[in-house]
């Protein structure tokens, strides 16, 4: 074999056939944040909401989160998401785009009238959307970022340590630093 290894295949007539194949491979490195790239992302004890109607993309963007030292609290829905926002305090929300009840296009732009706590507060847009310009639309929409599914780790805890530290020019940042209602709008 060209690979260095073999393929065997046995069979039995009316039972079927077992293939085997064997290829002499490098062993993978499971893909780990090295404790350098953690200390840069600074999220030791940041509190985010993660919006998200599938408990799957819940808890794997929990895991990736606490992996980072984040405190994770989740919501189902965007009415859920507000109900935490008035009573609860976070450093940033993670939503997904497209969830029943409530979408996240909605509870962003309830949040920026501010009928969820703070209205400057970061939000990261989770969105399977692969079309040309969504992240553009939801900047638009309210966002300060977009983040596509399936989420990456690395590029996932990059994105929220950015939006923590305030170094993105979405719309929590216009809010944050005083712009007028017409300059968010236009």
């Amino acid at each position: 074999m060209l690979m260095g290894g073999e393929i065997t295949v046995t069979s039995t007539f009316g039972q079927g056939s077992a293939f085997t194949v064997w290829l002499d491979l490098p062993q993978a490195q499971a893909p780990v944040l090295r404790s350098a790239q953690e200390a840069d992302l600074d999220l030791n004890g940041a509190r985010v909401l993660v919006v998200d109607d599938n408990v799957v993309n819940q808890a794997v963007a929990r895991a990736i989160l606490e992996s980072a030292r984040v405190t994770v609290a989740t919501a189902e829905d965007g009415r859920a998401a507000l109900a935490r926002l008035r009573v609860e305090d976070f450093d940033l929300v993670l939503m997904d785009v497209h969830m029943p009840r409530m979408d996240g296009v909605e509870a962003v732009r309830r949040i920026r009238a501010g009928e969820g706590g703070r209205v400057d507060i970061p939000i990261l847009a989770l969105t399977a959307d692969a079309m040309a310009g969504e992240a553009e639309r939801l900047l638009k929409q309210g966002f300060d970022d977009a983040h596509p599914k399936p989420v990456q780790p690395g590029e996932l805890l990059r994105a929220v340590s950015r939006l923590r530290r305030g170094s993105y020019g979405g719309q929590a940042a216009r809010i944050h630093r005083g712009a007028s209602t017409q300059s968010l709008c236009g």
